[in-house]
């Protein structure tokens, strides 16, 4: 595939990603400050089958965005440096505290909100983080075919 074939179908990919990371974090804060009057009663909503569910759709879809977020990012060559490496990864690592957190929250204490929140947030930043350092490849050129 050719760099401008490439970017032609990278580019969307990286963008809804973001989007993808933007609508959740203003559905969660929707979910906890409008649709509930408070926090509480939102996770009170979460049943057992819930939290499976939401528990695999959001560790299938933090894998779904890091790797692909990886396999664009290298071959533009944005794996050159430790540093993208180092957020994806940490961002990934949020995500999976965050859905662990919901757990906590419904079966261990409600004192667990303080870690989704934090974990959720470091989750969406670095997911945005990574995607801000793939489109700034793709601005300056990258290399298109590092994986090679």
């Amino acid at each position: 595939m050719d760099p401008k074939q490439e970017r032609f179908v990278a580019i969307p990919v990286v963008l809804g990603i973001c989007i993808a990371a933007v609508v959740g974090t203003a559905t969660v804060l929707y979910q906890t400050t409008i649709a509930n009057p408070t926090i509480g009663e939102y996770y009170s909503l979460f049943t057992v089958g819930r939290l499976l569910a939401l528990t695999h759709v959001h560790m299938f879809g933090y894998a779904t965005m890091g790797y692909l977020l990886w396999t664009i990012g290298r071959r533009q060559g944005v794996t050159r440096t430790n540093l993208f490496g180092v957020i994806l990864g940490l961002a990934v690592i949020a995500g999976i505290l965050d859905v662990l957190s919901w757990w906590g929250v419904v079966y261990l204490n409600p004192a667990f909100r303080f870690l989704t929140f934090v974990a959720g947030g470091a989750f969406v930043a670095g997911i945005l983080l990574s995607a801000l350092l793939v489109l700034l490849a793709f601005m300056r050129g990258g290399s298109g075919n590092q994986s090679r």
